[in-house]
Parts: structure tokens; C-alpha cells; sequence
């Protein structure tokens, strides 16, 4: 194994797989980047103990991943555009997309921040997201967004196009190619300054609400909805909390209560659609007083099939309910009166811009449901990161299931 490759591949952010150390790193395609000197396009199989990944790497002379760097991005740009990808890829366009993909001759400008993969935009027009770890099949974001553009949503950045690279036999999707969204502020900051001032945030979260509910709506008239039975919803959602309990035995005296939370799910009909699967207030961006959701893929951690089924659409609301509890705490501002009063009033604002139907208990059941699964989800990601912050979701936990 070639250990300097190692080293710099744990380091990365959008390295998934920290807690387990690497045990070996098969290149399993690599080409070169014409020009450019030394840099080629390499897909590597990253074996770790419990499994491997394949990961999407840009690499130069010294193995070091070189995706970021202006000259290179402006490159992957322009091979786009001619549609030359390294490695025998192909580019594909979508219906209605803007020719070409990106601008000629743009440099390209990394997103800072980014965790899971790199985008690079181009020419303040175009926005290019390289996928780094890699899965067979349809990427649940280009597909959602597929959908989305034909419909003419107006809350997301429109899809463009994207990229696909035959890999072990599969066809992959590399990248993909989206509008991007000028003088846009990012929802989680925008959500944080505002408790930060003592500012309302009701128009904020009402708007979210609404762009969550169109897109909900476009999602379900292009990919379909149905109703499942709740006991199937409750056996998943408990198979999760059983997890969470082996990992965390803090919430051993919530056990009891939390199933019965799932258990009342029995007794309803659950509907369920194509849904975005990880929507918290950082996967969305605020352009004048609109919202636009972002980042499609789902939970990274979860595999690429179970990403891409149908799930409730209130798992989305919850995630968007448990990020304004965050958002109220996250900075310690103003009184704690203050922020449980911000909180409740952002979540009862984004509930109505959402026409969330009070009228019956089965939808209060679902939802309680959801927000439980993402609060026990949350205790378990600070108990092993942020043991000091297990506090805000514990809090979360009590109030449902007392």
C-alpha cells in the first residue's frame, strides 16, 4: 500500500471512513488529465476492516489530490464543455439545459467547506459537483433533480447535466452539472445570525416551509406516492433506535417511552414519496426571501439503494425542525427563554408555511416519529463527537416522550 496516498486520503474532508484505519488502496482506473503535466483521474478502491469504498480521486506526481486547484479545475471545466472526460467518460446533457455546460474558458472556484464531495463553480453561472465517493447505479440527487427541472421547480438550482464513468463493470455517476445560484446566503448561517440578533425568524421559516412543500409536491406528481402500513415505518424506526441503545446506554431510561412512540404508528397509514432524505437548514440557501434546497444525495452513510426509496415526506420537516433547535442553541445567544420562544415560533411558522394538517393525530404520530429518530440519531453523533453537546438532542428526546 502506498502510504503517502494513505495519509492524504485520510485527511481529506471528504473522506468518510476516519474512525477505521486504512488497510490497503487498489487503484482500480487511472488516466491521464490531457493537459495538464502530471495530473490523472484515478479511481481507487479504499479498503478499510469492515469493507471498502470507491472513491473518485484527482491525483498529481506526489499522490496528492489536486481537484481544488485553480489551473486543474479550469481544466476539468473545459474537458466538460468538449466533452473529453479522462477515463472515457461521457457528459450528459438534460432537456431545456443551457449549452454549453460551462462557461469557455471560465476558471473554476472551489466551494470551501464542502464535506462530502468538491464543487467547483464556473463563471458565477455553473456549478460542477464532482462525487467522491462513487456507488453503482442512479445517484439519488441527479435523479431528484432531473425531475425537479422538467417540472420547472422554482426552489432548487436547475440541472444542467452530469457526468458518468464505466467502472467494474458499472455504470457511475461522477458528476453533475447544475445552475448556480448567485447572491445566495446559506440557510444554516442565515439562521444563526438571526438568533444571534434577537431577530424574528418567522418569515424565514414560513418561506422554508413553503419551498419544502412544492418541492415535496413536484417529487411526488413526477416519481409517484403511496401509503404503507405504519407498523412497517414503526419495525425501521425501531431497528434504529435498538442501534442508537447499543451505542449509547444514556438513553437507556427513554427506551421504553420511545417505543411506544414508534408503536402508535400502527395504528395509521403512512404516505410516502421520493424525499430529500437529509434536509436540515445547511442544505439550503436563501436568495432575497426564497429558499432553494440543495444536495439531494440523502444520508451519506446510508447505502445507495435505501437512499432512494420512498420514505415520508415529514422525515424532511422533522430534519428542518431539528435544525432550528440547533440553529436556537448552537451559539449560546440571548436568554434560555429566548431561544426556546425562537425556536417554537420558527417551528410553528415553518409547519404553517408547510399547510401541515393539524386536523389529525396521525400526522402530529408520524412527525413525532420522525423528530424522535433524528433526535436519537443526534444524541448518538454527539455522544461520539461532542460529548458536552449531548444536552440539545436529549433535550429533543424528553420532550417527546414524556
Amino acid at each position: 500500500m502506498d502510504s503517502a496516498l494513505a495519509t492524504m486520503l485520510a485527511s481529506q474532508r471528504f473522506y468518510g471512513a476516519k474512525s477505521e484505519a486504512i488497510t490497503d488502496i487498489e487503484v482500480v482506473h487511472t488516466a491521464p488529465l490531457s493537459g495538464s503535466d502530471d495530473a490523472r483521474w484515478v479511481v481507487a478502491r479504499v479498503h478499510r476492516a469492515s469493507g471498502s469504498d470507491l472513491y473518485q480521486l484527482l491525483l498529481d506526481g506526489t499522490n496528492t489530490d489536486v481537484l481544488a486547484q485553480p489551473a486543474i479545475a479550469a481544466r476539468m471545466g473545459e474537458l466538460i464543455t468538449t466533452d473529453s472526460l479522462p477515463g472515457g467518460g461521457q457528459v450528459h446533457t438534460v432537456p431545456g439545459a443551457t449549452q454549453p455546460l460551462p462557461p469557455d474558458g471560465a476558471l473554476g472556484r472551489v466551494i470551501e467547506g464542502e464535506q462530502s464531495n468538491t464543487s467547483i463553480i464556473f463563471g458565477e453561472k455553473v456549478i460542477v459537483k464532482f462525487f467522491r465517493k462513487l456507488a453503482g447505479g442512479i445517484n439519488p440527487d441527479v435523479e431528484l433533480l432531473a425531475g425537479l427541472s422538467e417540472h420547472h421547480c422554482g426552489h432548487i438550482a436547475p440541472l444542467r447535466g452530469y457526468l458518468t464513468h464505466e467502472i467494474e463493470g458499472e455504470t457511475m455517476i461522477t458528476g453533475m452539472v447544475q445552475d448556480f445560484v448567485p447572491e445566495a446566503s446559506d440557510g444554516w448561517a442565515d439562521a444563526l445570525a438571526a438568533v444571534r440578533q434577537g431577530a424574528d425568524f418567522s418569515d424565514s421559516a414560513r418561506n422554508l416551509g413553503v419551498a419544502t412543500a412544492e418541492v415535496h409536491q413536484l417529487l411526488a406528481r413526477h416519481f409517484g406516492a403511496e401509503t404503507v402500513p405504519g407498523s412497517t415505518v414503526a419495525r425501521a424506526l425501531s431497528t434504529r433506535l435498538e442501534d442508537v441503545l447499543a451505542q449509547v446506554p444514556d438513553l437507556e431510561p427513554y427506551a421504553e417511552q420511545a417505543r411506544a412512540v414508534y408503536q402508535r404508528l400502527h395504528e395509521h397509514e403512512v404516505p410516502v414519496q421520493r424525499v430529500h432524505g437529509d434536509l436540515h437548514l445547511g442544505q439550503t440557501l436563501k436568495q432575497g426571501e426564497k429558499y432553494i434546497l440543495i444536495d439531494f444525495e440523502g444520508e451519506p452513510a446510508r447505502p445507495l439503494a435505501e437512499r432512494r426509496r420512498m420514505d415520508s415526506p415529514l422525515r424532511d420537516v422533522a430534519g428542518l425542525i431539528r435544525s432550528i433547535d440547533y440553529a436556537a442553541n448552537f451559539e449560546q445567544a440571548g436568554t434560555s427563554e429566548s431561544r426556546h420562544m425562537w425556536c417554537d415560533t420558527a417551528t410553528a411558522s415553518l409547519l404553517d408555511g408547510y399547510r401541515f394538517d393539524h386536523s389529525t393525530q396521525a400526522n402530529f404520530d408520524i412527525l413525532d416519529a420522525f423528530v424522535l429518530d433524528k433526535a436519537l440519531y443526534e444524541v448518538a453523533y454527539e455522544a461520539n463527537n461532542r460529548p458536552d453537546w449531548m444536552w440539545l438532542p436529549l433535550g429533543a428526546v424528553n420532550a417527546i416522550v414524556r
